[in-house]
Formats: structure tokens, sequence, C-alpha cells
């Protein structure tokens, strides 16, 4: 009797395998573009002219991100347009992810290096508990984005092949540099400029996760096309109190160094100015399809 269940089970197993191993239907796909530009709240673009302001002047806006994730689906009373999941200053110790692999400070990468990730977006249930299917389409780097590396309108991060479907947003995890003698080293995002002729420095080794959705349903559809999508970044509602950014004539130059710091080791006394940098970066970006002129 032992002898037949054990056959039986052999026989299953083999049948498994060969559902497993049948041809796979290849996934149409489409290929996207993706950039990221600096702008103002007004929408003017700041790639071309480093001047945000009168009295701001910006010449460093560099960000470290780890991955890209394309948000797929659309979540039943979705509606905000960005999020964050702080990992702030938490390091993941040991973890391969937390270095620059290959020592590639390109701009931009080629890779069609995707993951389907199966498991459902981090907000899990809607308010009224329907679990709605959504996944992610998730591009590996690191990914070294200098924003004011010249004069083009925009800076081309991934050029990549999608499966087609509906995306309704953009996921990046940001990324702490660890490459001896970058100017990146131990940051993820560095900001250097001038404040009434002054000099200033910020910058964050958060490790956070910044999500930004489309503002309406529309979203992103793929369809066997080439599409550009571009994360735009209104700088002044970062560094511009007017618009909601912190105070910079508020900061000090603790140290007397000539420079005037802000960054979690609060060498100038800038401690709550570096809090709010960190949270206003989940606030300033947003999406928009990239139309032909």
């Amino acid at each position: 009797m032992r002898k037949k269940h054990n056959v039986l089970s052999v026989v299953l197993l083999l049948a498994v395998f060969a559902c497993t191993d049948s041809p796979m239907v290849p996934v149409s796909k489409g290929h996207v573009d993706l950039k990221m530009m600096l702008i103002s709240s007004a929408g003017n673009n700041l790639s071309g002219g480093r001047s945000m302001a009168k009295t701001i002047t910006l010449d460093t806006f560099m960000i470290s991100i780890r991955e890209i994730h394309f948000i797929l689906g659309d979540k039943k009373g979705h509606h905000d347009s960005d999020s964050t999941e702080d990992d702030h200053h938490h390091q993941d110790s040991g973890d391969g992810d937390h270095h620059v692999d290959s020592g590639d400070t390109d701009h931009h990468s080629d890779s069609t290096d995707v993951d389907k990730d199966d498991e459902n977006d981090d907000e899990g249930e809607n308010e009224e508990g329907d679990s709605t299917f959504t996944d992610e389409v998730k591009l590996k780097g690191p990914f070294l984005v200098d924003l004011l590396d010249s004069g083009s309108t925009a800076q081309l991060i991934a050029s990549v092949d999608l499966p087609n479907g509906k995306y309704r947003g953009v996921k990046f995890h940001m990324h702490k540099v660890i490459e001896s003698g970058s100017i990146m080293n131990g940051k993820s995002i560095l900001i250097k400029g001038k404040f009434n002729d002054h000099s200033f420095e910020i910058w964050d080794d958060t490790q956070k996760q910044i999500k930004i959705c489309f503002p309406d349903s529309a979203g992103l559809v793929v369809d066997k096309t080439t599409i550009g999508l571009i994360v735009k970044i209104e700088v002044d509602r970062l560094l511009e109190k007017l618009k909601g950014g912190i105070d910079l004539s508020s900061a000090k130059d603790g140290n007397k160094n000539g420079v005037i710091e802000i960054n979690p080791h609060d060498e100038d006394g800038n401690r709550e100015l570096a809090r709010a940098i960190d949270w206003l970066l989940s606030k300033i970006g947003h999406l928009e399809k990239e139309h032909d002129d």
C-alpha cells in the first residue's frame, strides 16, 4: 500500500514539473523613458538656469536612488499624490544593496533588469477592507542623479521596457552612497548653493521610500509604445519659506567655518531645519507624462 502511495506521489510531482516547464506566453511590453528635473512651483525649469530666487542660487542638487518601483494597478479611494515610508537613519547593516556595486556613476541606466514584485502594495487594503490587487515592477540601481549637471531640460534616469498595463505611480528607494572619495559618500541627497551670498550645504543620509502617484485616475498606460515620464521636483517648496519650504534666513553657521550646514550631524545647530528637509522630500515631487513638442 505504501508503495502505491509513493508511486502516486511521484506521478503527481512529475505532473507539477511538467506544468511548470511549459512554455510561457510572451508578455507584451512598452518602453518608458523616466526623467527627472528641477522646477519652481510656477513650473519654470531650473536645470538650465540655477537661480531659483533673488536670494538663492544652486550649485549642486544630487540624489542617490537604490531602486525604482513602477506601481501597477488602480486602488479604490486612492487620491493622494505622494506618500512616504520613512526608514530615516535606519541602516541595513550587512545588506549588499547599500553600496555602489560597480562604481558606475552615470546619470541614467539603460538596464532592463526588471523584477515583477507579486506582493501587494504597502498600503494593503483600502478603507472598505477590499483588498484590490496591485503589484510593482522593480528596476534595480543604484542611480546617481545630478540634476544640475548640464543645461538639458531633464535628466534621463532610466530607459526600460515595462509590461503593458496601467501604472498609477512610481516609488523611489533612496540610497546612501558608500564610496570613499565621492562627494556623495555617506549621503543620499546633497544640495549646495548660496543664500544672500552665504554658502550653504544641505545633505541627508535618509534611506526612505518616496512614492509619487499621478494626481488623477488616468495614470500611465503602457501599450507597446514609447512613453516619456518626468518626475518634477519643485525645489522652491523645499528651500523658500513663502512657498512652504524651510526658512534659510534662520539657519546658522554655528562652527564659523563659512558654510551654513544643515544635516543630521548638526554641526551648526540647524537640527530642526534638517528634520524639516527630511519631511519635505516627500512633498515636492509630481509626475507628468512627457508631451512631444
